[in-house]
């Protein structure tokens, strides 16, 4: 009944955090980044990353699942004062640090299909 958005966003958060992880990715920060957010609040009041982390190493995390929870939490929790509910599967934008020298269409190809390119 109705239109579906966003049916696969906790896998695709899960699968996109774990290639992350795969790459040694660093997460330095993220923030919620859809249109209406960017309009409407400051980018310190869209920032979603767990309370004093500055750098969250994928790789060594414990339970990248449990920070995909807390990242759409906190996501969730970016609203008008006084607002109802909200969104947990809002558009994010997650800065990264990734040590590999990695071309952006080999660095696309890996997030897409988990494995470098064949030669």
């Amino acid at each position: 009944s109705g239109d579906v958005r966003n049916a696969q966003y906790t896998t695709g958060f899960d699968l996109c955090l774990r290639r992350l992880a795969a790459l040694s990715a660093v997460l330095t920060d993220a923030f919620v980044d859809s249109e209406q957010a960017r309009r409407r609040f400051t980018t310190d009041a869209r920032r979603i990353m767990p309370d004093g982390e500055k750098r969250i190493t994928l790789d060594a995390h414990p339970a990248l699942e449990d920070l995909r929870k807390e990242l759409t939490r906190r996501a969730r929790d970016v609203k008008d004062p006084g607002s109802k509910g909200g969104n947990d599967t809002r558009r994010v934008t997650l800065h990264l640090e990734i040590a590999l020298e990695l071309s952006a269409d080999e660095l696309v190809h890996r997030l897409v299909w988990g494995r470098e390119r064949s030669a």
